[in-house]
């Protein structure tokens, strides 16, 4: 019986594998602390007060810290990541258009607000970068294996969210029956790592707002507009187009008998994957999702039920009986 297993970050971090979001900001850190700053500048992560704080209790507040945001920021990041502090880009806009206070009014701005708007957020292009060197650093050749039913499986197939090579050189399945949703290492997959957030509003929101100063000739509110549809635009996960740049993957698994969920958390910006699953799957094919805590079990059934899943054809398992 053909199976198709989703396989989330929950199976990798299961054999000691240290990628959780995270563990990215310890690299970042330790590899990129000037951009981490900048990127936490833009989600409201409160900085410690050295002035006001006693010497000794500096180290303990940072580790307080850092476990907040990892908490706040990291748990959820790419859902937080289309939750940036908008309303501060709007107003810092408006103080760089007073104090450029050029004399023939606002006429000419634009290319002076573009280059500052690079300087200011251009730092976020190199997030995908430092996300695929932070994957390339991450040994596998520790990792042991857990699941016999895995080994050389050449019966299944494998649709992973993670970036990882763990199922073709730990468990030998051949990367014909992988797919890497969101990228991955070469050569097991040659797609780079993708990740981002899921709000397309606020890209249609701004985009509207651009083209309407555009039509009114306001150089400056097209700009700030822009400004802010380039940043969000380039943390944005496109899930339709690696829905249709891996059709032929989709096409594989219409005939499966059976499916099972690992260590996904079926979050709302991934659902549409799911959604597409049950669109060509049969209807009395069953779904299996492990779950890791107990009031993940509700949370996953509604999400499952809210792309048409019956709840006759949801199973239930704690995440310690998969392995």
């Amino acid at each position: 019986m053909s199976k198709l297993f989703i396989i989330g970050n929950g199976f990798d971090l299961a054999h000691d594998l240290k990628t959780s979001y995270g563990d990215f900001r310890d690299y970042l850190e330790e590899h990129h602390d000037d951009f981490l700053s900048s990127f936490e500048k833009m989600y409201e992560v409160p900085q410690i007060d050295y002035d006001h704080s006693y010497r000794l209790d500096i180290e303990l507040l940072e580790k307080e810290r850092k476990n907040e945001i990892k908490k706040s920021l990291w748990k959820c990041f790419e859902s937080n990541l289309g939750n940036s502090d908008e309303q501060e880009m709007l107003d810092l806009s408006s103080d760089v258009v007073s104090d450029l206070q050029l004399d023939s009014g606002l006429a000419g701005i634009e290319d002076t607000m573009n280059q500052y708007w690079r300087e200011q957020y251009g730092f976020i292009n190199d997030l995908e970068e430092h996300i695929s060197c932070w994957i390339e650093e991450i040994s596998i050749n520790d990792v042991l294996k857990m699941k016999n039913e895995f080994i050389q499986n050449s019966s299944d197939y494998f649709l992973t969210f993670n970036y990882t090579n763990v199922l073709e050189c730990v468990y030998n399945i051949d990367n014909k029956r992988v797919l890497h949703i969101h990228g991955g290492i070469y050569p097991y997959c040659n797609t780079p790592p993708i990740l981002g957030h899921g709000n397309k509003e606020i890209l249609n929101k701004y985009n509207t707002l651009a083209m309407n100063a555009d039509n009114d000739f306001d150089e400056a509110n097209k700009s700030i507009s822009n400004a802010i549809v380039n940043f969000f635009g380039n943390i944005y996960k496109d899930t339709e187009k690696c829905l249709t740049s891996n059709k032929l993957f989709f096409q594989k698994i219409s005939t499966i008998q059976s499916i099972e969920i690992i260590g996904h958390s079926l979050g709302d910006v991934d659902l549409i994957y799911f959604e597409k699953i049950a669109s060509i799957v049969k209807n009395d094919v069953n779904w299996t999702i492990f779950y890791y805590n107990e009031d993940e079990k509700l949370i996953f059934t509604n999400q499952l039920m809210s792309i048409g899943i019956s709840i006759n054809n949801i199973i239930l398992e704690p995440f310690r009986k998969f392995f």
